[in-house]
């Protein structure tokens, strides 16, 4: 009776719920682009025509700047007395990432591989960050 009186006080806490759609919905969305990410960037008639090795240094360097990333974003939204102006900037930025990706991504991986990676992997960290910042709003609650 106990742990049947918990699970409601649990599904009846909006934070809860709120949090727990941010999470389903997040990883749900990165597990279906991230997987045709590589599809993407490997196709040669209709995504970019890259090598495996190339492929390989892109997820590697996206995964390397993110985890560098979550503890400077994790700093700076501690600082903040408003947290919720630098979760609207990632979020924004979120928004911008399809145009990113066709008209600044595609040109700079073919153009200069290195800056692409760079450039790509500080935008692609965003969508992490907004995720995680939207979840710290409801860590108080």
């Amino acid at each position: 009776m106990k742990s049947k009186k918990i699970l409601n006080q649990t599904l009846n806490n909006e934070s809860y719920l709120q949090s727990a759609a941010t999470l389903m919905l997040f990883f749900a969305s990165m597990g279906v682009w991230w997987s045709f990410f590589q599809v993407w960037l490997t196709s040669t008639k209709n995504g970019l025509g890259l090598s495996g090795a190339e492929v390989g240094t892109i997820y590697g360097t996206n995964s390397m700047v993110t985890l560098i990333l979550m503890f400077i974003y994790g700093a700076i939204q501690d600082k903040l007395v408003t947290k919720r102006y630098l979760l609207i900037f990632c979020a924004v930025i979120d928004t911008l990432i399809g145009p990113f990706f066709v008209w600044i991504y595609s040109p700079l991986l073919h153009h200069n591989f290195i800056l692409g990676i760079i450039t790509g992997s500080f935008v692609l960290s965003a969508g992490f960050l907004s995720a995680s910042g939207f979840l710290r709003q409801f860590q108080k609650n």
